[in-house]
This record gives structure tokens, C-alpha cells and sequence, in this order.
């Protein structure tokens, strides 16, 4: 049977374009365990797994498959968010979509998108 939560860890992992030493040193684990967590022979408990899908941008539900309405209620939601404050994690490689970290290029289109919104709103405002 695979392992599900250890490929999505890989998936995550090479998507964020990282080696299991670089994850391993930023959540302060080591290099084996997170070997070991993606070939399926051990779990990362839930704060490792919660560092780990931090760093790679991605939701804890996603590496686990959890469908959306298993969701917790006490996990945070991202509701209505400052477009500048969306910009920020974009920049900061924190945006991800179907727990994929957005490309470069899709960031810069977003980015650019916004930041016309933006000017596009204090010019309007400017003008009433």
C-alpha cells in the first residue's frame, strides 16, 4: 500500500526546490527523519508536520488528503486579507495553490495584477 503522506512530503519538498538536509536543518530535525517520513517508515507528529508544511508552503491538510469539510475548525482561514498583505506573502514564497508553491512567473503576473488594482483604487479615490 503507498504511502500517501510520505509522497506528498516529496512532492512538497522538490516543488520548494529543497534537499531533505536544507529541510531538515530549518525545522531543526534530522536529515534522516525526514528520509524516513517520505519513504513512509515513521509519521512526523503534528507540530514536525506543521513546520514542514509551513515551510513548504503547503497545507497540513494537503499532505494528509484530507478532504475540505474534515477540516478542523480551529485552523486558521485566510478570509479577507489587505491586497498589499497578499502581495507580501507572495513575495515571500508563501502563496501556493492546490498545495503548489505558485512559480515565479505566475507570482510576478499576481503581483503586477494587484498592485494595478491597488493603484487603480487611490487614483479613483483621488478623483471622487
Amino acid at each position: 500500500m503507498e504511502n500517501l503522506l510520505g509522497k506528498r512530503l516529496k512532492e512538497a519538498r522538490l516543488n520548494a526546490d529543497m534537499l531533505q538536509r536544507e529541510v531538515a536543518e530549518k525545522i531543526g530535525i534530522g536529515h534522516a527523519a525526514i528520509s524516513q517520513y517520505e519513504k513512509g517508515n515513521r509519521n512526523p507528529d503534528p507540530e514536525t508536520l506543521s513546520k514542514i508544511a509551513n515551510l513548504y508552503g503547503v497545507s497540513v491538510d494537503w499532505l494528509l488528503d484530507r478532504p475540505s469539510d474534515q477540516v478542523s475548525q480551529n485552523e486558521e482561514k485566510l478570509s479577507v486579507v489587505d491586497l498589499e498583505k497578499i502581495v507580501e506573502m507572495i513575495n515571500d514564497g508563501k502563496a501556493h495553490y492546490g498545495g503548489r508553491r505558485l512559480t515565479k512567473e505566475d507570482s510576478r503576473f499576481i503581483t503586477d495584477f494587484i498592485q494595478f488594482a491597488i493603484q487603480r483604487k487611490k487614483h479613483d479615490e483621488e478623483n471622487d
